[in-house]
């Protein structure tokens, strides 16, 4: 009996160090990842391309050395996806994506925006955007009334100045209503939904 609590307790305490071992690698690694700037820096987001980031801010490196967060020391225009570029508002955070894209940032003006191929619509400047791994926007606040679709043959309008979410083939996932709007919850069955209410849609177009 005593030899058996003696083994529990070396496994224990074996567990107890790795654990805490664990725990050591994956705090340096984030702490390896992360760069405390005094001064504004420019550093590299992908090979060849680089960005000034301000001082006084702290940016998250990857493994490669590439930054994939950090606060833009000004304006600057930066791609979302090859060949397509907008400018982003300094003083605010940025997010890159692996592939040295970005994945999320705060519109510096008022921009045309593609959610899927052949369809655009205007978001608003100073506030948020963020874009799926094919370059078209999966979220961002609308600049005027907007009528979208959220499935095939399906559309109504969304309100200005408000948040809106998509799904990546690009129908709409999430946002407010402009006017009191009659939506199917399930085939054959619907109801009113208000003006000024935020619906979600599930991915084959019914209301959640």
């Amino acid at each position: 009996m005593k030899i058996a609590t003696k083994r529990w307790v070396c496994l224990l305490v074996m567990l107890l160090t790795v654990s805490i071992g664990f725990q050591f690698v994956v705090t340096s690694q984030v702490e390896a990842a992360s760069k405390y700037l005094r001064n504004n820096t420019n550093l590299y987001y992908r090979s060849g391309h680089y960005a000034t980031f301000r001082g006084g801010t702290t940016a998250y490196l990857d493994n490669r050395g590439y930054v994939r967060s950090g606060v833009l020391a000004r304006n600057t225009n930066l791609y979302y996806k090859p060949g397509h570029y907008t400018t982003f508002r300094g003083g605010t955070n940025i997010r890159f994506a692996n592939n040295g894209y970005v994945q999320s940032g705060v519109l510096y003006s008022n921009t045309n925006l593609y959610y899927r191929s052949g369809h655009y619509t205007t978001f608003r400047a100073g506030y948020g955007v963020s874009f799926n791994n094919y370059g078209y926007i999966n979220s961002g606040t609308l600049y005027r009334n907007t009528n979208l679709y959220y499935k095939p043959g399906h559309y109504t309008t969304f309100r200005g100045g408000h948040r809106v979410n998509f799904y990546s083939n690009g129908y709409i996932h999430s946002g407010i209503l402009n006017h009191n709007t009659n939506l199917y919850y399930q085939p054959g069955r619907y109801r009113t939904y208000s003006g000024g209410r935020r619906v979600t849609f599930k991915s084959n177009g019914y209301v959640y």
